[in-house]
């Protein structure tokens, strides 16, 4: 039985100009208690999240916590009422080790009295990060590692344990998980039914179409408006394939395509100790996929043949001739792009959705010897937008304001706009409902018919199987064949 309500939300609307975002938007949390509210990318869920957390003002309605008004005008306000809030980018300081975020963060809990006063002391301060991170099951992470190393699930894992540490009352979960893996989720859920039995109230937005674990009541969300309810018994025998509201099967539209010469290749790619003798091929107009789970490679092994990193050995063909990639710089000159799993890396926050589409045309030479018109600049952005299907609702608005899968297709623009050859793609579905998912794979297909190639590095063994033309296994740092692939891959089609 949960005791008094902790957060509640009566009739909350917010519009954009002449659009609608939110719509009499009513629920309540008790303490104990974790809400989940599912809904596809472009429901509007994270604008909720946003207003929550002090990012975004609303129009009309209101925000009570422990049953009197909230004024959550901004971040520091919303932590002041004891907010604290989690979205898909990981906010840590990347200078900064594991055990240095922790204790950046907060103290609850995690380290003796005499360490408040002695951040000198380097020992104790990894020794009690060290065992907060094995009371909350993720002991495996390395309390000196330093975040810039660390991939995106494990940045996830740690931003989640940095909230743990704040000492709030109300935790805000905006697809905050998307990176992990099964076990890793799982653990994850065993933490949060820890942190509700201590009384904290959750809610937890997720473009998954499916009932989180540890969750007490349910909503479903569309178009911003709440279209259906459940909680206690009935939750748990909900079946969210039978609304209308739902996720279609996942499909995957792959065309046939015709391939060319060779365009690519690596041979014996090594990386420290990471990678080992890595040796592929890629054609014109083909997809390759690279499977593997978290921690096997696959981001290092993306960064490495892009420029972002250094070879420890190897040679690099493009077009069959030898190439030397040591840049970034060296990278675009051949035509390779890499799109990470990270859209943070991808998006210029303070530039507008125009600017962002067309900041790459700048780095042409027709851009470059003069300046672009206004007229110009506004009918290239709507024709960019327009090509790369991307929904939004002011061509100037700021990126942040699109939903997760229009974010991916603003930053794979990066790459089209820029005239690359050559995609090297880090998880580029992730956090991306199924709808988004069939617009980005549509997407691959007129890139494909262009005569460019893709090389997608995921987990995700359906999408490999969907939509790529070769799987390649990579694990302990070896890429090798898939067993099976090609019969996966024809049953899959």
């Amino acid at each position: 039985m949960h005791s008094h309500i902790t957060l509640e939300v009566s009739h909350l609307s917010k519009a954009y100009d002449s659009l609608r975002l939110l719509s009499d938007v009513s629920f309540c949390i008790h303490s104990g208690e974790m809400l989940s509210i599912v809904g596809q990318n472009s429901s509007f869920k994270t604008t909720l999240a946003k207003i929550l957390c002090g990012l975004e003002p609303y129009d009309s309605g209101a925000v009570l916590i422990d049953g009197g008004p909230a004024n959550i005008s901004s971040p520091h306000s919303a932590r002041s009422l004891g907010i604290v809030s989690l979205g898909e980018i990981a906010r840590l300081c990347e200078d900064l080790t594991i055990a240095e975020n922790i204790f950046l963060f907060g103290k609850r809990g995690i380290s003796p009295a005499k360490i408040k006063h002695n951040w000198n002391s380097k020992k104790a301060v990894v020794e009690s990060a060290r065992s907060f991170l094995a009371k909350y099951g993720f002991g495996w992470l390395d309390p000196c590692a330093a975040v810039d190393t660390l991939g995106l699930a494990e940045k996830q894992i740690l931003a989640f344990l940095c909230a743990l540490t704040q000492d709030a009352k109300i935790m805000i979960i905006d697809d905050a998980f998307s990176a992990l893996n099964p076990e890793e989720l799982s653990q994850i859920f065993r933490v949060l039914e820890q942190i509700k039995d201590d009384g904290m109230s959750i809610l937890y937005l997720s473009s998954c179409a499916k009932v989180p674990e540890p969750a007490d009541s349910l909503l479903l969300i569309q178009d911003g408006k709440i279209i259906f309810t459940a909680s206690g018994e009935a939750l748990r025998r909900i079946d969210l394939a039978s609304i209308p509201f739902s996720d279609p099967p996942r499909a995957y539209p792959k065309l046939p395509v015709k391939l060319g010469e060779e365009v690519f290749r690596c041979e014996h790619l090594s990386y420290r100790d990471l990678l080992k003798d890595v040796s592929f091929c890629l054609r014109e107009g083909e997809i390759l996929g690279i499977v593997g789970g978290a921690g096997v490679g696959k981001t290092t092994l993306a960064r490495l043949i892009s420029g972002h990193l250094p070879k420890s050995g190897g040679d690099l063909y493009v077009n069959r001739k030898p190439v030397r990639i040591s840049s970034v710089h060296d990278a675009y000159e051949n035509g390779l792009r890499l799109i990470l799993d990270d859209r943070e890396f991808g998006i210029i926050r303070h530039l507008s959705l125009a600017e962002n589409l067309i900041f790459p045309c700048y780095n042409s030479r027709k851009f470059a010897l003069s300046p672009i018109s206004s007229r110009k600049y506004t009918e290239t952005s709507y024709c960019l937008a327009s090509r790369l299907d991307i929904n939004y609702f002011d061509i100037n608005q700021p990126p942040e304001l699109l939903s997760a899968g229009n974010q991916q297709k603003m930053v794979l623009s990066r790459g089209i706009v820029a005239g690359a050859n050559i995609f090297i793609l880090d998880e580029p579905t992730r956090g991306v409902d199924n709808i988004g998912r069939v617009q980005i794979y549509n997407m691959f297909n007129n890139l494909l018919r262009e005569g460019k190639s893709i090389v997608i590095l995921t987990s995700d063994l359906g999408e490999a199987a969907g939509m790529c033309d070769r799987i390649l296994l990579l694990e302990d740092g070896v890429l090798s064949e898939t067993p099976g692939a090609a019969a996966q891959k024809r049953n899959a089609v």
